[in-house]
């Protein structure tokens, strides 16, 4: 009698684990559990129905349903109207009166280019907005050139939050199951090579000599103006990748006293400056990963040869003892102190040193 009682017992207490495992395993599978992703407060929020309309046009919404934390930099209704007419993006199908313009469209920006649009808004892990420091993040958007490595975001946190200088945070902290979503108002277009110049103050000398010197040709390499066509559903247009070595303020500001006894960085004239732009650039989109002790890198800048001789290029060299530096042809060794500066057209190193070419 007494192993029938603990028999009962025992098969009582195993029905009563086994509806508690399938409560649970139902309760993980049932799309009520699933009611405080970010796409559904996304959807519970008129403001953005525009962002929640540009997930579903490009199947993003089952990404922001994963389990897996995402930050989300969400624009407004009026952020994305706003992107929206200043690319042209109209549907004059729908417009009733000829004598105005039309309204503007989701539907008329190329899916591919949306959905790059979108992951460039998005960051993996869940960062609330005291977490953000200023410096960068990674989005998920990838370019053609970028392959697997994604763009790079500059956070600014001196006065809100700003990001690559267009998006202001608005509303901070809006918690969700599977990560959080933070308001902006502004659209957070692809970063160039000049954006992120432009964006981090420690590089402002170098983003003036490169406005300044560069030349027409590599100034729109590395600004890549009217990179796709609009209302085509083909955008990854040819990208001709460039590699920055970008000098601080501080380096530049070195190079000024070692010139010093010739004049200084006003001295040297508008052709060599160009020359030393130019060797401070590279072909490819070369990651710090990909760098190697003793490589040569050529550079931008042409040695100039005796036709037919095969055209032949500066050189940089990789110096990885002690942490990776680039060495100039004069032998000077400059630091990089940032590496895997991801824009749509290229990528940047930041570096301590001004690299000096043969002049």
């Amino acid at each position: 009698m007494k192993f029938i009682s603990k028999f009962k017992i025992a098969a009582s207490l195993l029905s009563l684990s086994v509806l508690i495992s399938s409560c649970d395993k139902s309760e993980d599978t049932d799309p009520d559990f699933r009611d405080n992703t970010i796409l559904t407060v996304a959807t519970s929020d008129p403001n953005l129905s525009l962002f929640v309309n540009a997930l579903a046009a490009t199947d993003l919404s089952q990404t922001l349903q994963a389990s897996e934390p995402y930050t989300v930099f969400a624009p407004t209704n009026a952020a994305f109207e706003k992107y929206l007419t200043m690319a042209n993006y109209y549907d004059p199908g729908t417009n009733p009166d000829p004598t105005k313009k039309p309204p503007v469209t989701i539907n008329k920006v190329p899916v591919n280019l949306l959905k790059q649009l979108l992951l460039n808004h998005i960051v993996l892990g869940n960062i609330k907005s005291t977490d953000l420091k200023t410096g960068y993040v990674n989005t998920l958007a990838t370019s053609s050139i970028s392959k697997m490595n994604t763009m790079s975001m500059y956070v600014d946190v001196t006065s809100g939050v700003k990001l690559n200088g267009v998006a202001t945070v608005t509303s901070p902290d809006i918690t969700a199951s599977n990560g959080t979503i933070h308001i902006v108002d502004g659209v957070i277009d692809f970063p160039m090579i000049t954006t992120h110049l432009k964006l981090n103050p420690k590089l402002s000398t170098m983003l003036d000599v490169v406005t300044k010197n560069a030349g027409t040709t590599l100034l729109n390499r590395l600004s890549l103006p009217n990179f796709y066509e609009k209302g085509k559903q083909q955008f990854f247009l040819p990208i001709d990748p460039v590699t920055l070595f970008a000098p601080t303020n501080a380096a530049f500001n070195d190079l000024n006293v070692e010139l010093a006894p010739s004049g200084g960085i006003a001295a040297v004239s508008p052709a060599n400056m160009n020359k030393i732009v130019n060797y401070h650039c590279a072909s490819d989109n070369a990651l710090a990963s990909s760098l190697t002790d003793n490589q040569k890198i050529p550079s931008l800048l042409v040695i100039p040869t005796t036709p037919p001789a095969p055209i032949k290029y500066e050189e940089l060299t990789v110096q990885m003892a002690g942490g990776a530096k680039i060495k100039d042809v004069k032998n000077r060794l400059s630091t990089i102190e940032t590496t895997d500066i991801q824009c749509w057209n290229g990528i940047i190193h930041v570096v301590d040193k001004v690299l000096l070419p043969n002049l």
